[in-house]
């Protein structure tokens, strides 16, 4: 998520740490628990300040199950305008930023994409 894309206003903060039961690579299961509370919150149009702070460290998977999923409900300029990330290294804010791109492209054309993988997953069996 991009640096100048901040809500004019916030109207909740959640907090990861708050959610989830480990600091160390949360699983899908906790990132369940932030997807569903960022989608609560942007279902009632509030703009949001996700924090990890005090997150030890934070798996593409997780970002992917609890903010890259809002893109099946959520445009990604809603996304990128209402929430707000703090608490996160650079790398990870890279990463967050590509897991948002890699959801929107696999959204315009998803059977494109499981052929693709489909294809990798037959070269990687033959390898």
């Amino acid at each position: 998520m991009s640096h100048t894309t901040i809500p004019n206003t916030v109207d909740t903060t959640i907090r990861v740490v708050d959610l989830v039961e480990f600091t160390r690579a949360p699983d899908n299961d906790e990132a369940e628990k932030v997807f569903h509370a960022l989608r609560e919150q942007l279902h009632q149009e509030h703009n949001v300040l996700l924090s990890f702070e005090g997150m030890d460290f934070i798996t593409p998977s997780f970002m992917g199950s609890s903010i890259g999923r809002l893109l099946r409900e959520f445009t990604e300029e809603e996304i990128r305008t209402r929430i707000q990330v703090t608490g996160m290294s650079e790398n990870d804010r890279l990463e967050l930023d590509y897991v948002i791109k890699h959801n929107v492209a696999y959204l315009k054309d998803p059977e494109r994409h499981d052929k693709a993988f489909e294809k990798s997953l037959r070269v990687f069996k033959e390898f």
